[in-house]
């Protein structure tokens, strides 16, 4: 069932209740991150959660949608962001067709179905980049579900691991504050997560 938006920017751990490990749970998601402009990188943890029924959700030429981040056709979504991003959940049936909103850039990932942007399928479970500029239509050869996700551009960042920076000294000092337990204990969690041995290149 649907329980709504999370969003979060602290020392990453998803976990489940002990509780819940005794029965079997089938669940569904997509874990997305989004990097913040330069000048939020250094930003207290923050952690906020959208209800379900605060999204907007609405119906354009037969596709359902619901506008999780950001504003499309009309709808804005009440999730606050530090930069423009834009993040929708979509579902199509066999033959509707949505012309896809804009953005600086913009992708779609498909989640299930079978979907096409402009009349070229698009591969499932793979991230296809929108050209800039182009007003595109995604329409559904069968009962589909896809996201869209967009904004601006930040600039490169460096990875490693679940850290992420615009500066690469600062993800290395990340890194040691971890394996040194800086970041203070994960709630809920016993067993200590080690750092991965291979740095960034």
């Amino acid at each position: 069932p649907n329980k709504g938006f999370v969003k979060k920017s602290i020392g990453h751990a998803s976990l489940w209740a002990s509780a819940r490990l005794t029965s079997t749970r089938r669940s569904h998601g997509l874990q997305l991150w989004a990097a913040l402009p330069v000048a939020d990188e250094e930003m207290a943890p923050a952690f906020s959660h959208t209800p379900a029924a605060a999204i907007p959700a609405l119906e354009v030429g037969g596709a359902r949608l619901r506008v999780l981040i950001g504003a499309a056709f009309g709808a804005t979504s009440p999730v606050s962001v530090r930069s423009p991003t834009l993040y929708l959940d979509i579902e199509l049936g066999a033959g509707d067709a949505l012309p896809l909103p804009q953005a600086t850039e913009r992708a779609v990932y498909v989640v299930s179905g079978a979907l096409r942007v402009d009349g070229q399928p698009l591969a499932a479970n793979t991230m296809t980049v929108i050209e800039a500029g182009a007003e595109p239509m995604l329409s559904a050869d069968a009962d589909s579900r896809a996201v869209l996700i967009g904004g601006d551009p930040l600039g490169p960042r460096h990875l490693w691991w679940n850290f992420v920076s615009s500066r690469k000294d600062r993800l290395l000092q990340a890194g040691e504050d971890w394996a040194a337990g800086r970041f203070g204990p994960v709630p809920g969690e016993t067993d200590f997560i080690p750092l991965p041995q291979r740095r960034p290149a």
